[in-house]
């Protein structure tokens, strides 16, 4: 946990100082994770340091009805679960981000 929060400490002085680069996180700092072509429906993943959030997507399933209209049908539906670092993300700014991702995937 230390070594995380140096990391930070060092990039915002980085910042600070104007670098440029200081603003690329490197390696990755999110992983999407997909288990869609397997039969499992959701799952949980921990992010591993120094990625700050995992996104888990599970397999499609088509069982949930919409009353949306005068017709009964059914939707497709996928588990979507983000686990992130609190310690560097506002659980908020994390709920807006996986929010922002259902309403561009129902965009479709």
């Amino acid at each position: 946990m230390e070594e995380i929060s140096d990391d930070i400490r060092a990039r915002v002085r980085e910042i600070e100082a104007g670098a440029g680069e200081a603003l690329g996180i490197r390696p990755a700092a999110m992983t999407i994770t997909n288990l869609g072509a397997s039969p499992i429906e959701s799952f949980c993943r921990h992010h591993q340091s120094p990625e700050v959030a995992i996104l888990a997507i599970g397999k499609n399933r088509a069982l949930c009805p919409s009353f949306g209209t005068s017709q009964v049908a059914i939707q497709d539906r996928v588990a979507l679960t983000l686990s992130a670092d609190h310690r560097i993300i506002n659980g908020k700014y994390a709920a807006d981000f996986l929010g922002a991702i259902i309403r561009e995937i129902e965009s479709f």
